[in-house]
């Protein structure tokens, strides 16, 4: 008996795992596919800029002030407590968010500059183009900039498929790299 149950499972697992494996997204475009002419390319430059605010307009600027003696937190809220009294526990809301946020700007500015440069659409003229990949590198910049400021080490992420580590200080290696191709 117990053995026509094993084989029932084995069976039923084997069976269902074909199905659950071969299910594609389809809530997110591939990257190679989402940015291929002159709107896509605007759009996406707008979602690029969209991210940082995102970020800047949320949680980064309380890590700079609630950190430091010019601010005391007097409210209930666990997460600024932790921030108030430097003792930020790694689930922290505030600073998960922030770290995840500009991320999200360094993983959309790198599919544009994956990206753009190969698209041959005549209403995305050069001049646009460059402009285009000028602000991606500096938000890319920026983005490294803030992340270093903020924790001192990280990932860099270059494109979709690179990821090295860094040590303190070289996150302005990478930004400075990426400001000097941004300005041509």
């Amino acid at each position: 008996m117990k053995r026509y149950i094993l084989a029932a499972v084995l069976t039923a697992s084997l069976i269902s795992c074909d199905k659950y494996l071969d299910e594609t997204p389809n809530n997110a475009l591939p990257a190679a596919t989402a940015i291929r002419d002159a709107g896509t390319a605007r759009a996406a430059i707008n979602g690029a800029y969209s991210r940082v605010q995102s970020y800047y307009a949320s949680g980064y600027p309380t890590l700079g002030t609630i950190t430091t003696d010019n601010v005391i937190f007097n409210g209930t809220l666990s997460q600024y407590l932790q921030l108030d009294q430097n003792a930020v526990t790694p689930d922290n809301a505030i600073t998960l968010d922030v770290y995840q946020s500009i991320y999200r700007a360094i993983n959309t500015v790198n599919s544009i500059i994956a990206y753009v440069p190969a698209i041959n659409d005549p209403n995305l003229g050069s001049t646009e183009k460059n402009t285009i990949l000028g602000e991606a590198y500096f938000i890319r910049a920026l983005s490294y900039f803030d992340l270093g400021r903020a924790w001192g080490v990280g990932t860099v992420t270059t494109d979709a498929n690179y990821y090295a580590g860094w040590t303190e200080g070289h996150q302005t290696q990478y930004a400075h790299a990426d400001v000097r191709s941004g300005t041509g």
